[in-house]
């Protein structure tokens, strides 16, 4: 296995933790949408409070994997931030470099719908004192 496999490898595991990290939130926030419906603020507030931690377990994991690249050169640093962006051909990558694009595509899809649903729960809960009213 080549130095790049390796660093293409590792890029992948830590998108994978991060990305299962923010389905986790995605899939609380949805159970608070559904509790919010039923009015059952004790459980609510226990959600949200497992969605903090699970947001402060995701931040941590975005911090490793952003201190991970800041280790490489930077040409390489660059050529990971247009695959994990997916600004890249995708006809000249290789099936490894092809899941980091993916993940890269499935993390901000759910990152968006999960913000989405963040704002109408928000305006719910706080009205006009509202995070995203600000």
């Amino acid at each position: 296995m080549s130095d790049m496999d390796e660093l293409i490898e590792e890029i992948l595991k830590r998108m994978q933790r991060k990305y299962k990290g923010l389905l986790e939130i995605e899939r609380i926030t949805k159970e608070l949408a559904d509790l919010l419906s039923a009015d059952d603020r004790e459980s609510v507030q226990l959600l949200l409070n497992m969605r903090e931690e699970e947001i402060e377990s995701v931040g941590r994991e975005d911090l490793a994997l952003r201190e991970f690249l800041n280790m490489l050169e930077l040409d390489q640093r660059m050529y990971f931030a247009n695959l994990m962006n997916g600004k890249v051909d995708s006809s000249k990558v290789t099936f490894l470099e092809e899941k980091i694009v993916q993940i890269g595509e499935q993390t901000r899809s759910v990152c968006n719908k999960t913000v989405e649903l963040d704002k109408v729960l928000s305006m719910k809960i706080a009205g006009k004192e509202s995070f995203y009213q600000r």
